[in-house]
């Protein structure tokens, strides 16, 4: 039975959540939210790392994975023995309060400036690339591990592959062997409910501009940036193309059980309730309501339109998954949108006058 790496956020309800359901949970991802943010998404919620440490211990999870993913910093900090001596000491107190199996980055100029800091402190620490490493081929692969042995952390035991290879079943299958037998026992992860543009041309710039404003030299409007003039304003005029959006279903994941240890569920910036909800319709394989509901970079289409997952057949995934991509030569996704999908009415709270 597939088991899955969810994220992590400290919320009561949500931490008991992930008690009830931890036979099914391989690990949990989750960033610091104490001192600089050095994760590849926005803070909102401060809470101590030894407080975290404690909610961690009580999931009892067998891996706990601190995200340090952010695509850069601000370039003094990997000089700054200051900086690096207090993201030692939040790494620390994670390891002697709770259980600590890694890290997970993005940024190769962190991940060496870490470990030429930390030295052997560091040495039972996997260091895990992050999905926006986009690793599609061995050579990317080859490049990472490699930059992993080169520093005092340990080699991942696991690689989570880009998302695009949910929709590249040849090169999926080429790279999963060759992965195995290469680094043998390498257990291998995809995401499943990212849910932004297939090979988005936005997400580089994104990316940076997440950790610009993660610098806190400027001022946030990533939402703005991609209503106006990004991915939610590509979809938004031509909502089609949330079908060649990567995603894997609920329905579909024991597809690929063959070739993958794990499914990695994206969302925590959403919050506790799209997690449960998301992450509750991956553990029973199936979702009957809107299927934007459970996609992270796609859910704020959910208040647009209703794509009525059960109407989605295997036949329709096996020709999503095998698409040629040539857009300019099919018409599936567009009979897709219409056999699937209702446009909602925006409705108007009606406020009673209390007078």
């Amino acid at each position: 039975m597939m088991k899955f790496d969810i994220p992590y956020i400290p919320d009561r309800d949500y931490t008991r959540f992930i008690q009830r359901h931890r036979s099914r949970i391989d690990s949990v991802h989750f960033g610091l939210h104490q001192g600089p943010v050095l994760d590849s998404r926005l803070r909102f919620k401060d809470v101590e790392t030894v407080r975290l440490a404690e909610q961690l211990n009580a999931l009892s999870v067998p891996r706990n994975y601190c995200l340090l993913n952010s695509r850069f910093m601000a370039p003094d900090r990997y000089f700054d023995p200051l900086f690096l001596t207090g993201l030692m000491e939040n790494l620390e107190i994670l390891m002697e309060r709770s259980r600590l199996d890694g890290i997970v980055f993005c940024d190769a100029y962190l991940l060496n400036a870490l470990s030429n800091h930390g030295g052997d402190t560091l040495t039972g620490l996997e260091a895990v690339p992050g999905i926006n490493c986009m690793i599609d081929n061995m050579d990317k692969a080859r490049a990472y591990l490699g930059l992993v042995d080169q520093t005092a952390f340990k080699r991942p035991s696991k690689l989570v592959l880009d998302r695009s290879l949910n929709r590249n079943p040849k090169a999926l299958e080429a790279m999963v062997p060759k992965l195995k037998n290469e680094y043998p026992g390498l257990r291998l992860e995809l995401l499943a409910n990212e849910g932004c543009l297939y090979q988005c041309p936005f997400k580089p710039a994104h990316d940076a501009q997440i950790a610009l404003t993660n610098t806190g030299l400027v001022r946030e409007r990533g939402h703005e940036i991609n209503r106006d003039q990004g991915c939610m304003k590509v979809l938004f005029n031509d909502p089609k193309l949330l079908f060649k959006s990567p995603f894997i279903r609920p329905e579909d994941i024991n597809d690929y059980s063959h070739l993958v240890d794990t499914i990695k569920i994206s969302g925590r910036t959403l919050g506790p309730g799209f997690l449960k909800n998301t992450v509750t319709a991956y553990l029973q394989g199936s979702y009957d309501g809107n299927l934007l509901d459970l996609l992270d970079a796609m859910e704020w289409m959910a208040d647009l339109f209703f794509v009525d997952n059960s109407k989605i057949s295997k036949h329709d995934v096996e020709t999503l998954t095998n698409c040629t991509k040539e857009c300019r030569r099919c018409d599936q996704c567009s009979k897709l949108l219409d056999s699937t999908t209702q446009k909602k009415s925006i409705q108007l709270n009606r406020y009673r006058n209390p007078s």
